[in-house]
């Protein structure tokens, strides 16, 4: 059994827009960052990895940050998670990005980032997929602050 997770945090910013905290290690890599996404990202990623079985060609991702030309920036901070099968055999293989920038005065700022892959499978997809959807499933004016948990398991 593998240490290595995938843990996410998600609270409300404001309707529609979630902070997504993430830490995640696999071996000696670790690494935590923060990054803001619209909730319907998340509403797509659930889709995406409750499918049976995941495409090799078309895998669960998740990104958060900020975009440029519709693609993900890789300045500050963000997270990209991808999740797809790996062999025959029902494994899944997890790749979290995440990164950030140290503080400091703007022109000393230096990004960092972090990859970390890990196997896990189905089930344990499964269960984080239906954290992700409780939270894209809440009614924001109900909403009562507190923040959801989610994480994934290495096999």
């Amino acid at each position: 059994m593998s240490s290595a997770f995938l843990r996410l945090n998600l609270m409300f910013a404001y309707e529609g827009e979630a902070v997504v905290s993430a830490s995640c290690a696999s071996g000696p890599f670790q690494g935590h960052a923060g990054a803001g996404a619209d909730v319907s990202r998340i509403e797509r990623f659930v889709e995406q990895l409750r499918r049976f079985p995941i495409p090799h060609q078309n895998p669960a991702i998740l990104q958060a940050g900020d975009f440029k030309s519709g693609e993900l920036a890789r300045t500050g901070e963000f997270l990209e998670i991808i999740v797809g099968p790996r062999g025959s055999l029902g494994d899944l293989l997890v790749e979290a990005s995440i990164g950030g920038s140290v503080l400091g005065r703007p022109e000393q700022q230096i990004s960092q980032s972090v990859t970390v892959r890990f196997l896990t499978d189905y089930a344990s997809a499964a269960e984080f997929a239906a954290v992700l959807d409780a939270f894209a499933k809440t009614d924001f004016a109900r909403w009562e602050g507190n923040s959801f948990k989610a994480t994934l398991k290495a096999k």
